[in-house]
Parts: C-alpha cells; structure tokens; sequence
C-alpha cells in the first residue's frame, strides 16, 4: 500500500502533466485564509479557485460555458410568440371571444331555449287533457263498482237501493267545464238535481269535479252501431243499477228534452284544451268504457 506525502505531490504532478491532465492547484494551509478560525474564508478562496480552473481547463477543450440568463427577465418574455400557428390561427385569435361570436352565441341558445319552452308548454297541456279523460274514466268505472257493489249511500243511512253514474251537461243550466256524481235515489236513471251540487238530506248529487287549465267539454255524441256519431246533444246522464254491470244512458236534446236515439251503443264525451287538443271518453252500454 502507497502513502501519499507531500514530498511526492510534484513527481505526481509532473506525470499528470505528461499524461494531458491538468493539475489542481493545493491552497497554502498557510495562506492568510487558513488563518480564519471558522474556516469559511479558506472555503470560499478553494470554491473561486477551483470555479476558474474548472471554466479555464473546459475552455481549453473546446467547451463554451451556457452564460446564465436571470430568470426574472425570462418571466417577461411572452411565451406566446414562440407557439406555432394551428391551421392558420394566429395567437391573437386565441385570447377569447369577438363581439360578433358573442352574439352569434347568444342568439342560438336564446333560440334553442325558446324551442324548448313551447314543446314544455305543449306537453304539459297534452299531460293535463289525457289526465282528465282518465280521471273521467275512473269516475264511470268508480260509479259502476259502487252501482253493482250494494254502496251504502252515507254511513249510517241504512239506504242501499241506490244506483250511482255520472251527468255531463252542455244546456245552461249546466257547465262545460265540471260534471257531477250522483246517487240515482228514485231509479229514474238520471239526476234529478240542480247544478249547484247540494249534499246532504234527499239531494242525489255526491260531488261535483270541475275540470281545469283551459280544458273544457266541447261536445256530447251519441255512438251509433251504424253511421255517424250524433253530436247534437245537450246533456247525457250515466247510470249503472245492481246486479248488471251494463251502463244505462239518457240523452237529452239541446232544449232539455229527453230522447232514445236508434241504433245507439255508447255516449262519447269528447274534451278539448289549448292548442286544439283532442281526447274523447266513450262509455259503451255493455259497460265498456274506452279513452281515445
């Protein structure tokens, strides 16, 4: 094993000179900087002297040092001049909207929020007039379970010979937009009642259903099993008497007179709401009832 000593650092030296090496220079550890007694000094002169060799010695070997850019001026440079143009769009392009696109934005989805408003509008209509040819419906059916059913006519009352239907009016003294239930008590097989729908005591009527948003009845017809329906028809009542389940219908003329049209099978009540919607209710007299 060879000890280093600093008798032979020169012979070292020499050789390393020979061999193309450039020596690093030992400081003075009697210098004036050895003298310090933390040692800081003597740290700084070593880095300086080692910094200037190290630069000196790549220069010679044909190395140029990267001179050091301060980043605070690198923060300034505009990084946008240096993206390349996508299909020809500038960087000025790029920084957000024109008036003119702004416009054009906002005129499509005012466009688009209007159409669907009005569909909105026109399915909720659509939604309420089939609610209530459904509603009418289950009211018939209601009617003709508690018809063939032997309903007590109100708790307590002992009373159950009465059958129970429904009355559609178009006459004046009757309203487009309600209909009434009733209870028939004296099996006249229609209501004998006004349209005011007292409850209570010997009043027939049991509850009366207005129908609501824009809604209305626009028409009575009498079902034919041959020809056109007959829709001159003021008013219709519903009944259905235990134990059939077949419907009992009564039409009555424009003038409030009673009438039994040929051929009849059915009464067809037929709604209307906004935007000329159509549906139409038809009770059968086999007790069939079907929404259209």
């Amino acid at each position: 094993m060879s000890h280093y000593s600093r008798e032979s650092a020169p012979a070292d030296r020499a050789s390393k000179k020979q061999k193309g090496f450039t020596p690093t220079p030992i400081p003075n550890n009697n210098s004036d900087t050895a003298k310090d007694s933390d040692g800081a000094s003597m740290a700084r002169n070593q880095r300086k002297t080692f910094g200037r060799i190290g630069v000196s010695s790549l220069r010679e070997r044909g190395f140029t040092p990267t001179p050091k850019i301060d980043r605070r001026i690198m923060s300034k440079i505009d990084n946008r001049r240096f993206k390349p143009k996508i299909f020809g769009v500038s960087s000025q392009s790029e920084r957000g909207f024109t008036l003119m696109e702004l416009l054009v934005s906002i005129s499509i989805v005012t466009v688009i929020l209007t159409f669907v408003v009005m569909n909105q509008s026109t399915y909720n209509d659509t939604n309420a007039l089939s609610n209530l040819s459904y509603q009418i419906s289950s009211d018939i059916a209601q009617a003709r379970a508690y018809g063939i059913g032997v309903k007590e006519l109100s708790p307590g009352s002992s009373e159950f010979t009465a059958s129970y239907g429904l009355t559609f009016s178009l006459l004046s003294s009757g309203d487009d937009k309600a209909y009434l239930s009733f209870a028939d008590r004296n099996d006249n097989s229609i209501y004998d009642g006004n349209w005011s729908c007292p409850t209570g005591g010997s009043s027939e009527c049991l509850e009366k259903t207005d129908i609501t948003r824009n809604n209305y009845m626009d028409s009575l017809c009498v079902v034919r099993s041959s020809g056109s329906d007959i829709c001159n028809v003021g008013r219709v009542d519903i009944t259905f008497v235990r134990p059939s389940t077949e419907a009992q219908i009564e039409f009555f003329n424009n003038g409030g007179e009673s009438f039994n049209p040929s051929g009849m099978i059915g009464a067809k009540i037929i709604l209307n709401g906004p935007d000329s919607l159509t549906r139409s209710v038809i009770v059968y007299s086999t007790g069939q009832i079907s929404v259209q």
